[in-house]
C-alpha cells in the first residue's frame, strides 16, 4: 500500500483534524446512505440494533490508521471480514461501505484550515489506508467463505454416504439392498457376456422362517435373519455380493465364477447357516437355509437368469429343504453331487501333488522315496 514511516504522522493528522471532531457526522452520514439500500436494510432489520453498529463504527474510525503497522491494527481489521461474512453481507456491498467511507473522511477534510499540499497528502493517506483495510477484510472474508465451503463440502461428503448407504444398504441385515443387488448383477451379465467370464446367481430362502416369527415374534425373526446374513457374507468371498432380495430370500452373485465353483460356494454357504443355532433373545435357533443355482448364459436376461435360480430354490424346497439345487439346461440337480464331482476330479491332481511333496520331504531327511 505504500505506508511509510511518515504516514504515521498523517495518521494522527487524520484523527485530529477529521475523525475525532466529525466521527458521528461522518457514521451518521454513513448509514443514512446504507440504509436506502434494501440489500443493507434487509441484513440490518431485526438483527442488529443500529445504535450499537453506529457505536462500532465510531470505535473502528478511532482507531483508523494509528499503528497501522501492528499485530493489534492487522488483527482487528480482519476481525472486520469475519463479522461481515458471518453477517452474510454480500462483498460487493461490503466494498461499497469501504468506497463510501473512504469518500466520507475526504468529504470531511476541512479545506480552511490546512494548506493545498497538506490536503492533498491527506487525501493520498486515506486512499492507502483505506486500501490497506479493505484488503485485510476481504482477506479474512474469503477465508471465511473457504471454510464455510469446506465445511458445507464435508457436510455434504456425509449426507451423500448416508444416503448412498441408505440406498444400497439393507437397514435391518447389514447386507445389499435388492435395488443395488440387481445393479450389481446386471452390471455383472453385462460384463460376463461381453468378455465370455462365467457368472453365477444364488437365490437362497431361510426354511419355515414363518414359524420363528410366529412362535417367538418378529423382533426375534429380525435378529436371526441378521445372524444368518452375517454367516452368508462370511461364507462368500470379497468379490461375491450379497443382497437381500426380500423378506427372508436373499441373492448372492458370484462374478468370474463357473457353476462348479458356485456350487462349493452354496454347500459352504449352507453347511455355515445350519452349523450352529443362532443365538437371538435367549433363545437358540436352529435354521437352515435351500439355495437354487444357475449360471449365466449367453443370451440370459437379468430376470431370466433370476427365474432359473429361482426354480432351482422351488426344487430344493420341494425336495426337503436345507439343500442347494443346480439348473443347468432346464433340469435340476443337487449342488452336493457336483461338488463332489469337482472334488473327485480335483483329488488326482491333489494325491499327486501331496505324494510329490512327501517324497521331497523323506529326501531332504535321507529316507528312501515311498513306492
Amino acid at each position: 500500500m505504500e505506508l511509510a514511516e511518515r504516514d504515521h504522522v498523517h495518521a494522527q493528522l487524520l484523527q485530529q483534524l477529521v475523525v475525532v471532531p466529525q466521527a458521528s457526522s461522518i457514521v451518521d452520514a454513513f448509514y443514512a446512505w446504507m440504509l436506502k439500500r434494501p440489500a443493507v436494510a434487509a441484513i440490518i432489520e431485526g438483527r442488529f440494533d443500529p445504535a450499537r453498529l453506529k457505536r462500532s463504527q465510531i470505535e473502528y474510525l478511532l482507531s483508523l490508521g494509528i499503528n497501522f503497522h501492528t499485530e493489534e491494527y492487522f488483527e482487528r481489521r480482519l476481525r472486520v471480514g469475519l463479522a461481515h461474512a458471518g453477517a452474510g453481507v454480500p462483498l460487493g456491498l461490503t466494498q461499497a461501505g469501504f468506497r463510501l467511507m473512504e469518500q466520507l473522511l475526504i468529504d470531511h477534510i476541512p479545506t480552511d484550515r490546512i494548506d493545498a499540499p497538506t490536503r492533498d497528502t491527506l487525501i493520498a493517506f486515506v486512499i492507502k489506508i483505506a486500501a490497506l483495510d479493505f484488503a485485510l477484510t476481504i482477506e479474512s472474508y474469503h477465508n471465511a467463505q473457504v471454510r464455510s465451503l469446506e465445511k458445507s463440502v464435508q457436510s455434504l461428503r456425509r449426507e451423500g454416504g448416508r444416503l448412498y448407504r441408505q440406498a444400497t444398504i439393507d437397514v435391518l441385515t447389514g447386507v445389499a439392498t435388492r435395488r443395488h443387488v440387481i445393479e450389481v448383477l446386471q452390471k455383472g451379465l453385462r460384463l460376463a457376456q461381453l468378455n465370455g467370464r462365467p457368472l453365477s446367481l444364488i437365490l437362497l430362502d431361510v426354511d419355515f422362517f414363518k414359524q420363528i416369527n410366529d412362535r417367538h415374534g418378529h423382533s426375534v425373526g429380525d435378529r436371526a435373519l441378521r445372524g444368518i446374513a452375517a454367516r452368508i457374507k462370511g461364507a462368500v468371498r470379497e468379490a461375491d455380493e450379497v443382497g437381500r432380495y426380500g423378506g427372508e430370500e436373499f441373492v448372492a452373485v458370484l462374478p468370474d465364477t463357473p457353476l462348479a465353483i458356485a456350487c462349493e460356494i452354496a454347500e459352504r454357504v449352507r453347511d455355515r447357516v445350519a452349523s450352529a443355532p443362532i443365538h437371538c433373545e435367549g433363545r437358540m435357533l436352529n435354521v437352515t437355509i435351500s439355495l437354487g443355482l444357475a449360471q449365466a448364459a449367453a443370451k440370459d436376461s437379468v430376470d431370466g437368469l433370476i427365474a432359473r435360480a429361482d426354480g432351482a430354490l422351488y426344487c430344493a424346497k420341494k425336495q426337503g429343504r436345507n439343500r442347494s439345487m443346480v439348473e443347468q439346461e432346464g433340469r435340476y440337480r443337487s449342488a452336493r453331487s457336483k461338488t463332489s464331482a469337482v472334488r473327485a476330479r480335483l483329488r488326482p491332481q491333489i494325491e499327486t501333488v501331496a505324494s510329490d511333496e512327501l517324497s521331497a520331504a523323506r529326501a531332504e531327511k535321507g529316507q528312501r522315496p515311498l513306492s
